[in-house]
């Protein structure tokens, strides 16, 4: 069955302790579909991340509701793996072990069938013979590429991600960029992806149609669609119609990246 995310009229807003009101988004409509990469580019502040949060369900909206499969979204559900700019593994936990820490609790699944998912996606990410290694003794690349694992092994049909390659090195990123199209199949899966990410190039490079946000209250500016076949190699990002989408996005941004530094 396609799974479809409606996002209708939804708005945010923070009270500080001090009392200052901060709105971070307001009258956000979008529809996402099975098998698209999506991603979010927009200033800092403009509440990206918190809309990526408000679908995972980690916190309500303000105005306005969020509905998947025609089911308002109140909470996390298992259908949904989020992958935060951190790694976040278990120091304690070798790769395996952290790998399976989503699963392990999952009743339906035998402790072989477990395993089996466990060593799939450890080829997948391209691990193989580190699985008993300790977080302190992966790069940077190797604990994001362990913590993306973590995330599909749930196999969640959407799969939300919070810059996961801000904190890696250049080089790595760009690497990065293209395997993630290798792990993640979301063509043939039908998942949902939605990337949160401030570079204009990764974001065009990964995905299917990118929302341009504007500074505070966020707001979808444009819906871009980005017409190259999938799976994409870097050279793609020297192609005209490639620089071309750059040059409209940063010019969408442009104005509203200076009002946020601004601020």
């Amino acid at each position: 069955m396609a799974t479809t995310i409606r996002i209708e009229g939804v708005g945010k807003t923070f009270h500080k302790p001090t009392g200052e009101v901060v709105n971070a988004l307001s009258k956000v409509n979008m529809t996402l579909e099975s098998g698209t990469f999506y991603s979010f580019v927009g200033p800092s502040g403009c509440g990206k991340t918190t809309l990526l949060h408000m679908i995972h369900g980690l916190m309500p909206t303000s105005e306005g509701q969020i509905f998947l499969n025609g089911e308002q979204v109140t909470r996390p559900t298992s259908n949904k793996a989020l992958v935060f700019q951190q790694a976040l593994l278990l120091p304690w936990r070798n790769v395996t072990d952290n790998i399976s820490f989503g699963i392990e609790n999952d009743r339906s699944k035998t402790e072989e069938e477990k395993r089996k998912i466990c060593e799939s996606y450890i080829q997948i990410v391209g691990l193989k013979g580190f699985e008993g290694h300790y977080p302190h003794e992966l790069s940077g690349g190797m604990q994001q590429r362990v913590n993306l694992a973590r995330a599909l092994a749930v196999d969640p049909e959407i799969l939300l991600m919070d810059e996961p390659f801000g904190s890696l090195d250049a080089q790595t990123r760009i690497l990065m960029q293209e395997e993630l199209q290798r792990m993640v199949d979301w063509k043939h899966s039908g998942k949902i992806v939605i990337f949160v990410t401030h570079d204009i190039e990764e974001a065009i490079f990964l995905s299917d149609r990118v929302f341009v946000f504007s500074f505070r209250p966020g707001r979808v500016m444009k819906d871009i669609p980005v017409p190259f076949p999938t799976p994409r190699t870097l050279e793609i990002k020297e192609d005209p119609k490639f620089l071309k989408i750059k040059h409209d996005i940063w010019g969408l941004l442009a104005g509203e990246a200076r009002k946020a530094m601004a601020e």
